[in-house]
């Protein structure tokens, strides 16, 4: 019996504008979309997408109160 495991990392890319970016990637890249979820106003919140067996998030930015 084997007691080998195995971990697998995700990168989590933050931005502003998730929409236009998971857009982006969709035309440069041909990414395969497994997930959205998006806010009650429509705006991609986070994104789960996959692109030569690589998988990765998309997450919208959201500022903290005073930060630049």
């Amino acid at each position: 019996m084997s007691d080998h495991t195995s971990t697998t990392l995700i990168p989590h890319l933050c931005c502003r504008n998730a929409s236009e970016a998971v857009e982006f990637y969709h035309s440069a890249l041909g990414v395969e979309t497994l997930g959205v979820s998006k806010s009650p106003a429509g705006r991609v919140m986070h994104a789960e997408l996959k692109v030569d067996g690589f998988t990765f998030f998309r997450l919208r930015a959201t500022p903290r109160p005073g930060s630049p």
